[in-house]
C-alpha cells in the first residue's frame, strides 16, 4: 500500500462492512468461475461486521499517520444503502477467519 499524507480522510458512512481475508476473498469468486454453474452463490463475508470509519482510523494509526477521518453520508437509494445494513449477507454462506485487525497486524 502506498502512503499518502493527506490532511482528511472523507470516509461513507455509517457502514457495517463485513470484513474479511483478502486471500480467502479472492479465491472463492474465482472458484465459483470455475466450477460448473451452480445458481445463486451463498455471500461470502468476514468473521465479522466492522465499521468502515473504524476500519480506516486503525488503519491510518498502524500506518503510524495522522489525519482527520468523517463518515459521510452519501445521498440517495446507494447512500441509504450503504447506511443500513444492506450490505451485510442475509443468509448462511462461507466466512473469513482472519479479521482485519489480524491482518493489520501482519501488514504492518
Amino acid at each position: 500500500m502506498e502512503k499518502e499524507a493527506r490532511p482528511g480522510n472523507d470516509v461513507p458512512g455509517p457502514r457495517e462492512p463485513q470484513d474479511g481475508n483478502e486471500g480467502a476473498g479472492a479465491r472463492r469468486p474465482v472458484e465459483l468461475v470455475l466450477d460448473p454453474a451452480q445458481g445463486m452463490a451463498p455471500e461470502l463475508a468476514g468473521p465479522r461486521v466492522e465499521q468502515l470509519v473504524d476500519l480506516v482510523r486503525r488503519l491510518i494509526r498502524g500506518r503510524h499517520e495522522r489525519g482527520l477521518v468523517v463518515p459521510v453520508r452519501l445521498p440517495g437509494t446507494a447512500g441509504a444503502a450503504m447506511a443500513g445494513d444492506g450490505r451485510l449477507p442475509a443468509g448462511p454462506g462461507p466466512r473469513g477467519i482472519q479479521t482485519f485487525d489480524d491482518w493489520l497486524a501482519r501488514e504492518m
